[in-house]
C-alpha cells in the first residue's frame, strides 16, 4: 500500500511540474531560459509513475534497477 501512496505522489508531482511550467510560461510569455527544466522533470515524474504503475499491474519485476526509479 505504502508503495502504491508514494507512486502517485510521483503523478502528483509531474502534473504540478507541467503545471508550473504552464502557469509560469503564460505569465512570461515563456521568455526565460530555464524553464524548460520543468517540462523535464515533470515528464521523468510521469515515466516513473507509468512503470512502476505497469509492474505492479503486471505484478513482475521492474524493468530497472531500484535506483533509477
Amino acid at each position: 500500500m505504502r508503495r502504491r501512496i508514494t507512486n502517485w505522489m510521483f503523478l502528483a508531482a509531474g502534473i504540478i511540474c507541467i503545471a508550473y511550467y504552464i502557469v509560469c510560461g503564460m505569465l512570461t510569455k515563456f521568455g526565460q531560459s530555464m524553464m524548460w527544466v520543468w517540462p523535464a522533470v515533470g515528464a521523468l515524474l510521469l515515466a516513473r509513475f507509468g512503470i512502476v504503475e505497469l509492474s505492479m499491474r503486471r505484478g513482475t519485476a521492474l524493468p530497472y534497477p531500484k535506483w533509477v526509479v
